[in-house]
């Protein structure tokens, strides 16, 4: 019996695949130009970074409906929203949660035990949220403003009866009793402008463009119908054709993104949370970060794990370089003067040459 590959969702005869071009000569699966990029694309998306080597060969062999189901079930991706989340409300460092019950949401999520709206409520009510925001005025304040895009000066009433459930006193808010910091949360989180505000921001953060208002209603029904359902509508987004369009267009990497494809890309590995941490608080300390990034790479290009070997096949090198940090193949002139750099020895420098590249910043 001929021996059988899966590629793109179905069986190959492996010779027919090899004579396709699907196959390279060390018996790797080959994406095409235009999948290469959707994939990079939902992996920066989703999981804050550029796909694993290994990631590449399995989602090779799916549909991309099936890698982005796929993808939207590991803990990863919600972590990644997790990390997002707690920068939005700016917990970090001493405000970062500790405790299990928080720090366990990207898993919950991934296994469908809590859904997104009960999880930014877990965060809200946090000890970790109220310390950083202290006090009745400054917790409704952010409250109101970031979960609902109130700017409280315009609804002083509003902040004063909020101020009144903080403090443990009953009052009515939205056509709501409450008389705690928990209810007030509660009752804010049921409005249907929470809803928009958080597809819209999620929208954003995955597509890079504002939801289209016939898709944010037709969203906002079914996820106030069904707390569960977000995840389908984060699928749909990517799988939708404006977001393959967008795919064809680059796209400006975030410092945290930008972080975590540095350690995936140079060092094979993800990032620890201190390692993240260090980039990306000397990255905020400065207005214009680009500078900084190129210092930040070469302390990774120059560090001993990355490991460089003395290259035996220069132009399968210099391809397989491209393919991973930029998602393309070179050109003739960048496969002879890469290759020539690497037959030199220069392996480092043609890395941070990368790394420096204005294409690099973007995905």
């Amino acid at each position: 019996t001929a021996a059988r590959v899966r590629y793109g969702g179905r069986d190959w005869d492996a010779q027919e695949l090899r004579a396709a071009g699907k196959v390279d000569a060390r018996g790797r699966l080959v994406m095409a130009p235009e999948d290469l990029r959707y994939l990079r694309d939902v992996s920066f998306d989703l999981l804050g970074r550029s796909p694993l080597d290994a990631e590449v060969q399995l989602a090779a062999a799916e549909t991309r409906a099936q890698t982005v189901d796929r993808l939207t079930r590991t803990p990863e991706a919600w972590e990644t929203w997790y990390e997002e989340e707690l920068y939005y409300f700016l917990l970090l460092d001493n405000f970062r949660p500790a405790t299990p019950r928080l720090t366990t949401i990207p898993q919950k999520l991934a296994a469908g035990t809590l859904t997104l709206p009960a999880a930014m409520q877990e965060i809200v009510i946090s000890q970790y949220f109220n310390h950083r925001n202290p006090g009745n005025d400054t917790f409704v304040t952010v409250v109101l403003e970031q979960l609902l895009g109130m700017v409280v000066q315009n609804q002083p009433m509003l902040l004063a009866t909020g101020k009144k459930m903080y403090d443990g006193y009953e009052g009515k808010l939205f056509g709501e009793t409450g008389r705690s910091q928990a209810d007030l949360v509660s009752i804010v989180l049921r409005q249907r402008v929470f809803i928009e505000r958080v597809l819209d921001r999620q929208h954003r953060r995955l597509t890079g463009a504002a939801i289209p208002p016939a898709v944010l209603e037709r969203n906002v029904e079914r996820v106030a119908a069904d707390a569960a359902a977000y995840p389908e509508v984060m699928k749909e987004w990517l799988l939708d054709d404006a977001y393959m369009a967008r795919a064809l267009m680059l796209r400006r990497k975030s410092d945290h993104q930008f972080i975590r494809s540095l350690y995936v890309e140079l060092l094979g590995r993800r990032a620890t949370y201190e390692e993240f941490r260090l980039f990306r608080n000397a990255l905020q300390a400065l207005a214009d970060p680009g500078p900084i990034r190129s210092v930040l790479a070469k302390v990774l290009v120059d560090s001993r794990e990355l490991k460089v070997e003395a290259v035996k096949d220069s132009r399968q090198w210099v391809g397989d370089l491209f393919v991973r940090m930029l998602g393309r193949a070179p050109t003739a002139a960048e496969l002879e003067s890469f290759g020539k750099a690497a037959a030199d020895g220069h392996v480092r420098q043609a890395i941070q040459a990368i790394v420096d590249s204005s294409e690099y910043q973007g995905y």
